[in-house]
């Protein structure tokens, strides 16, 4: 089940929300029960302004407009899903439109340049956070992080095994 819209006290503001299939997705049984993640991922959100207090929102006018901009890859590049031959799907945009949805603000991006977490957010106005991440070693003989060649276990759920999974590739 996904959130379609939010609609406001007065019918004056809703926000809906734009869906698109995933690439990435592996198949499931045929019920859902046992899907390693969703089907569908936000593509759009639209706020929208009802001057006319329409139950039907017939005659809105977009205030803002956001969109999702992802790629397959990113993280985790070797890994590919059972019946997709995608890698996983990654936000690397998030991109704000003004009024009336036509204009471009600048766009967010998002770097993951270990191949496995966010390392960076740029806010397109010469703004940027980096991220460092410090491995919490429990053994010494421990290596930090996975090289994109190494194999780690990985505990899944007990009605989930990782055959299932489908995870093809070293991670």
């Amino acid at each position: 089940m996904y959130l379609s819209e939010i609609d406001y006290p007065g019918n004056i503001y809703r926000v809906r929300f734009a869906r698109e299939d995933r690439n990435d997705y592996p198949s499931c049984d045929s019920d859902d029960s046992k899907c390693a993640g969703e089907k569908q991922r936000l593509k759009w959100i639209y706020v929208e302004y009802n001057p006319d207090l329409d139950a039907a929102f017939a005659g809105t006018t977009i205030v803002r407009k956001y969109e999702l901009g992802y790629v397959e890859g990113a993280v985790l590049p070797a890994t590919r899903w059972r019946d997709t031959n995608y890698g996983n799907s990654t936000l690397m945009r998030f991109q704000e439109y003004g009024i009336s949805g036509t204009n471009k603000l600048p766009a967010t991006t998002f770097t993951y340049s270990d191949q496995m977490h966010l390392t960076a957010i740029e806010n397109g106005y010469n703004g940027k956070v980096e991220m460092i991440y410090e491995a919490s070693l429990s053994n010494a003989a421990q290596t930090p992080w996975p090289t994109p060649d190494a194999t780690v276990d990985v505990e899944y759920p007990s009605w989930y095994n990782r055959k299932n999974l489908g995870i093809v590739g070293s991670y």
